[in-house]
């Protein structure tokens, strides 16, 4: 092609000749661009093939095959394309040794392994080696197998430390595995430990949420709360994506439907919403209305009698006062997480408590109990009297935040974490207080610390409370995130 360019250049230089010089300079140039468009296309085809390649034998845990197929394309491939696809091998060999790591311990139990055809494999492991698990008598590769089966093989070997999460992320969006697979992991991930590059971020939560928001919809119509709180979770880890922008006004939009389908707004007079897998239900008490979710609990026929205490609310604040205890009527089961902005209005007692899990039988019933600045007394001898004894009074030695439970009876009331001093409660200000169910641990924090720390396991169940003790407390602020028992909203909303 150069030297008919040449050639046509020269018999322009001839007058008579001139015009089919430009004819001829006009067809060189269309067959250049030919030239360079079939050149084009046939790099294109070469690395759209060593990415097929390298992602069929990544599906097989290949990863020499997978390196061949980088190899032969790395010349026509982008240079941060490559890159990423080094990186991916080295995602790809860390889940290798460690599932197999799992599967060679794995050898004379039984195994459930899950294909990726959708069936499940369910026997005992006779031998795995060279990457070919023999389970009751079948022969399997890692091709056969669910990418997410992978994963959790992984996963297990290590106890899953955070590169091998990012490795296992990875690996599973490149992959296109399944996505309630790569929510599952995602879930468990140490999140603030992981780097992954921002492409795979969106890539998942992509995956994650359109699924999610297929299965909301499927679940809206029966169970419209178990839905909700599941599409909130699933959402909660990808809410500072780009890839959310899209998705949250059909998130919106499917969990207020939610909150419609429960008729959640029957049921509380607070604002009610799903929140990272709870429903949440806020109260600010400028509505003296909101009191209406709450109602005094007394603890003994005398105390119904004659309560020794007050509660009302309005103004910004649910002020209690005296010796009492004031129940959220919703019944509660499994985590519970409550926050709440508390002020101390009492000097001498400024004892703030809350009780989770109340079976709701008063002093014979059961419930988790947390109470900061608890105070200590003492008692002293001041003097004697004129009939020779001693004279007594009680001396305030200190206050402590404490948790316990409550089993039926005082004999049977044991504190479950260490008394806490620290920090100290002052009169007039305003404290944030974090009260935390998660499974069997419970835990409170002030201010964003974690001051407290204990387990329980026998309570699951019943009512959030709030307890004043010879004290003056404001709540300013109540949010509690929770889950709801279903008979109990059946009846609030009927």
């Amino acid at each position: 092609m150069n030297v008919g360019h040449r050639k046509a250049q020269a018999l322009a230089a001839v007058p008579h000749a001139r015009r089919l010089a430009r004819t001829l300079l006009n067809e060189v140039e269309r067959e250049r661009k030919r030239f360079a468009e079939q050149q084009r296309k046939g790099r294109e085809e070469q690395a759209e093939a060593s990415r097929k390649g390298i992602k069929e034998a990544l599906r097989r845990l290949d990863i020499t095959a997978a390196r061949e197929h980088l190899e032969s394309g790395r010349d026509v491939l982008p240079a941060e394309q490559a890159a990423f696809f080094d990186g991916l091998m080295m995602a790809a060999e860390r889940v290798l040794q460690a599932a197999s790591a799992t599967l060679s311990r794995s050898v004379g139990r039984r195994l459930s392994i899950k294909l990726a055809d959708g069936s499940t494999a369910a026997d005992v492991v006779s031998s795995f080696s060279e990457g070919k698990l023999v389970i009751g008598g079948r022969t399997l590769t890692w091709g056969e197998m669910a990418i997410g089966e992978w994963v959790e093989l992984a996963l297990r070997a290590s106890g899953g430390d955070a590169r091998l999460y990012a490795a296992s992320l990875s690996l599973m969006a490149f992959l296109g595995a399944d996505p309630r697979a790569m929510a599952e992991v995602w879930s468990k991930a140490p999140r603030h430990q992981i780097s992954l590059p921002q492409s795979v971020t969106e890539q998942i939560a992509s995956a994650v949420l359109e699924d999610e928001l297929r299965e909301c919809e499927s679940r809206l119509k029966s169970k419209p709360v178990e839905a909700g709180e599941r599409l909130s979770a699933a959402a909660a880890p990808f809410s500072a994506t780009r890839v959310m922008a899209r998705f949250k006004p059909r998130i919106d939009a499917l969990l207020e439907r939610c909150i419609k389908k429960a008729r959640l707004t029957k049921a509380f007079l607070g604002k009610v919403s799903f929140h990272n897998g709870f429903v949440r239900v806020v109260y600010d008490f400028q509505d003296p209305g909101q009191f209406g979710d709450f109602e005094f609990y007394p603890q003994t026929p005398e105390e119904k009698k004659r309560p020794g205490c007050s509660w009302r609310a309005g103004g910004g604040a649910l002020a209690g006062e005296g010796h009492g205890v004031l129940r959220w009527k919703p019944v509660l089961r499994g985590d519970l997480r409550v926050s709440a902005s508390v002020q101390v209005q009492s000097e001498e007692y400024k004892n703030v408590g809350f009780r989770l899990c109340d079976n709701g039988k008063g002093k014979r019933g059961s419930y988790i109990w947390l109470v900061f600045a608890f105070a200590h007394w003492r008692e002293k001898t001041v003097g004697m009297g004129r009939d020779g004894k001693p004279i007594k009074t009680w001396e305030k030695t200190g206050e402590s935040h404490r948790i316990g439970a409550y089993y039926g009876s005082p004999r049977r009331a044991p504190v479950l974490s260490p008394d806490v001093g620290e920090p100290k409660i002052v009169k007039g200000r305003t404290y944030e207080i974090l009260i935390e169910r998660l499974g069997e641990s419970v835990s409170a924090s002030i201010n964003g610390r974690r001051i407290l720390d204990a387990e329980e396991k026998r309570l699951t169940s019943g009512n959030f409370c709030l307890r004043v003790d010879h004290s003056d407390i404001r709540y300013r602020r109540l949010t509690i995130d929770c889950h709801l028992d279903f008979s109990w909203l059946r009846k609030a909303t009927r």
